[in-house]
């Protein structure tokens, strides 16, 4: 009986292990993409993105990473304001500094979801800066493109407020 219970101990614990080798995986990555604020008035923006993480555990189905995420607009976003005068256009850019835990499903079409805390700053010519931060989620899906290539969208809501990213992306 006690043999009995080892090897199914034994057979739930080799199930719910990682089935990969047991080595940690550094990710070192770029993206580059169009970033467009949930605001009214927001027209996307030009952004690059680095990304530094490490990939610690592989399931039967997902991949878990711990990433630090840097990501700044190159070019800038147009916002409409509305002034006395009437709607006013100017320039806006922003910059996001996240850490998220995060799951990726495998395969070439994937999901991945992301939870974290990220700081974010717009700042529009003329009218100045806000920051968001506070605990971030994020859900995307992706097309993997080959060896460690990505296509990605991913809606982000930071504090509330919500951002989407579609990038394209290349990680070593």
């Amino acid at each position: 009986m006690k043999k009995i219970a080892i090897a199914a101990a034994t057979a739930v614990a080799m199930s719910i292990a990682p089935v990969s080798n047991s080595f940690a995986e550094v990710i070192i990555g770029v993206k580059g993409g169009v970033y467009k604020p949930d605001f009214s008035g927001y027209d996307p923006a030009g952004q690059v993105s680095a990304q530094l993480g490490i990939e610690f555990l592989d399931l039967a189905a997902v991949d878990i990473a711990a990433e630090l995420e840097l990501s700044k607009t190159l070019a800038d976003g147009e916002v409409s304001t509305s002034t006395a005068l009437g709607t006013a256009t100017t320039d806006y850019s922003a910059q996001t500094v996240g850490a998220y835990l995060s799951a990726r499903s495998i395969g070439p079409i994937y999901a991945i979801g992301r939870i974290g805390y990220a700081n974010t700053e717009i700042d529009i010519d003329g009218l100045g800066s806000f920051d968001e931060s506070g605990a971030s989620l994020g859900a995307g899906v992706g097309f993997s493109l080959g060896a460690r290539t990505e296509l990605e969208l991913t809606q982000y809501d930071v504090d509330g407020d919500d951002v989407h990213y579609l990038s394209l992306g290349f990680a070593f």
